[in-house]
């Protein structure tokens, strides 16, 4: 800009100067133009005398003022073309000189422009944080006033609690008060009434220790109760052996339930109060009462006096741990919609597993395991456990009035299983053997199936009915 200025003044002196130098021409030209005469008729009119000029001179004169004004023509042509051209330069030098000033000024004005927009847009961001900010504080204001206010009214319902309280309190002092006078009262009484319970006392003391012999005496009873015990007990039959490997409620005379159970409570009483015994006699009476209890299908009583056998005398531990697992399974099949039951069976299986590895294989305990197996609705292992079992009591010698047993429960677990045709088989190797198990097979739902089948049906009756035939029996 400042460069624009400095131009325009110079054109400004040569204008000025084109000016002077017409001015002067003009002049030199008016120089050249003779004077005015006076004329005749002014005769009053006293001016100097005039000039004459000669002809050649005035031809020369004016032929030197024409070169001259030409000159001043041609010089001011001159001077007129240079200021036309240094005008058009100056202009476009102004030109170029605005356009260029008027690109860093433009471009100033977007670097304003956005630097602007920068920050009107961080201003917004501000006033928008600085917004949600407040917001949010007024929310947080608003919440903790409300805060405030419910643990004010909290306050002030504790504080109204806290004053009926003491309002209670005030009563129950002044009743404690007054009680406390009474008290007071009483105890002069009490002073006295202590002397006669020191004579109460006393005559106390003498029933305490009439008591004691009383008790000495009674542990003395207990004690030849329980060697009457262990002498009964050795002329008691031996259930298993009387009554079979399994067994329905047995119906004992009166007589001996009542010395049984009486026996029970002896036996109990005894041990809870730790009267010195043999801990082996001792766990053979446990033992021998939770086959009673089994029998009478009194379940937990069997299974606390087994235990209890087991942790009397280790040594009973084959004969123990198979009355366990006897009461555990007999106990699951009593209780068909019992939640316990699968439960029962599988310790059951347990223990009848630990036995075969304390003494291994014996026909009770197969027999047990399949019984078990049975329950469990696994049929195809309880029939190849009942098969072993019936096996392996021909190689012990069992008593042949058990032996049906096993081939009775492997047609029970044949039948259920589908394989009816194997389970007649099995019924009618029973034939000759004793009537107890017709009037079972009869009734056991185990045989429903094969009971009401078309194919098999007919044939299963005819077997009852030859067992019946063979056995004497009309049922």
């Amino acid at each position: 800009m400042k460069f624009c200025k400095i131009f325009l003044r110079r054109v400004a002196v040569l204008g000025v100067f084109l000016a002077s130098s017409v001015q002067l021409a003009a002049q030199d030209t008016s120089a050249l133009t003779p004077e005015p005469q006076n004329t005749p008729s002014s005769p009053t009119a006293s001016a100097p005398p005039a000039k004459t000029w000669s002809a050649d001179r005035i031809l020369e004169e004016a032929q030197r003022a024409e070169e001259h004004a030409e000159e001043q023509v041609s010089l001011i042509s001159g001077l007129m073309q240079t200021f036309v051209a240094v005008l058009g330069v100056a202009l476009i030098i102004l030109l170029g000189a605005g356009l260029h000033e008027w690109k860093i000024v433009r471009d100033k004005a977007d670097r304003v422009l956005k630097e602007a927009e920068r920050v009107v847009s961080e201003a917004k961001e501000k006033a928008d944080l600085i917004v949600k900010q407040a917001g949010d504080a007024a929310r947080q204001i608003q919440e903790a006033s409300e805060e405030t206010r419910k643990q004010a009214e909290s306050t002030l319902t504790e504080t109204q609690g806290h004053l009926a309280r003491i309002a209670e309190y005030r009563v129950e002092i002044e009743a404690a008060l007054q009680l406390a006078t009474g008290a007071a009262e009483a105890v002069g009484g009490m002073k006295a009434r202590i002397a006669e319970y020191r004579i109460e006392i006393e005559a106390a003391l003498q029933l305490a220790m009439s008591a004691a012999e009383a008790v000495g005496g009674m542990k003395k009873s207990l004690v030849e109760a329980w060697g009457e015990i262990d002498k009964t007990h050795e002329g008691l039959p031996a259930l298993e052996a009387e009554w079979g490997p399994i067994s329905k409620p047995q119906a004992f005379r009166p007589e001996v339930r009542a010395f049984l159970e009486d026996q029970d409570v002896l036996l109990m009483v005894a041990d809870r109060l730790k009267i010195p015994a043999d801990s082996g006699k001792s766990a053979e009476s446990f033992l021998w009462l939770s086959k009673y209890w089994r029998f009478l299908q009194d379940f937990p009583r069997s299974l606390v006096r087994v235990k209890r056998a087991l942790d009397l005398d280790p040594k009973i531990a084959t004969r123990g741990r198979l009355q366990l697992a006897r009461t555990l399974s007999q106990w699951a099949a009593s209780e068909h919609e019992s939640a316990f039951r699968m439960e029962r069976l599988q310790n059951a299986l347990n223990e009848l597993e630990a036995l075969r590895k304390l003494q291994g294989d014996t026909a009770a305990v197969l027999f047990e395991i399949a019984w078990a197996l049975d329950e469990m609705g696994r049929f195809e292992e309880a029939i190849d456990y009942f098969s072993k079992a019936r096996e392996k009591s021909k190689s012990e010698g069992e008593n042949s009035s058990e032996k049906w047993s096993y081939t009775y429960n492997l047609a029970c677990s044949l039948a259920k299983a589908g394989r009816d045709q194997e389970a007649l088989r099995e019924l009618k190797a029973l034939i000759g053997q004793g009537s107890e198990w017709i009037q079972s097979a009869a009734q056991d739902t185990d045989f429903e199936g094969l009971r009401d089948s078309e194919q098999w049906g007919k044939q299963f009756e005819a077997t009852l009915q030859e067992a019946r035939q063979a056995s004497g029996s009309s049922g």
